[in-house]
């Protein structure tokens, strides 16, 4: 009866411990969608800014953001690419043509 007993907690705890790793994984991936958002917006104000500027030391300077930020971006996106997130937001395949 204790090694049925011990069974079942075993098979409680493997099957809590799975919950948590779920939800820990889902929160992660919030966490990336956040993180591609700022960095779109991110990226549309820098493109607005270059629109604006005529300093060419300024210009220069909002280019190596921009290219930092797109970057990251990328780096993002391969993220959700490889753990299979999926939004109507993301298009894939103009990223590839980007590279």
């Amino acid at each position: 009866m204790a090694v049925l007993m011990a069974e079942r907690r075993e098979n409680t705890n493997i099957i809590e411990k799975k919950e948590r790793l779920r939800h820990s994984i889902e929160e992660d991936d919030l966490s990336v969608r956040a993180a591609i958002d700022i960095l779109r917006r991110e990226l549309e104000d820098l493109h607005n800014m270059f629109d604006q500027v005529t300093e060419p030391m300024l210009v220069d300077s909002i280019i190596y953001e921009i290219q930092s930020v797109q970057l990251r971006y990328m780096y993002y996106l391969d993220l959700c690419r490889a753990r299979g997130i999926v939004s109507e937001g993301f298009n894939f395949d103009k990223l590839g043509n980007k590279k």
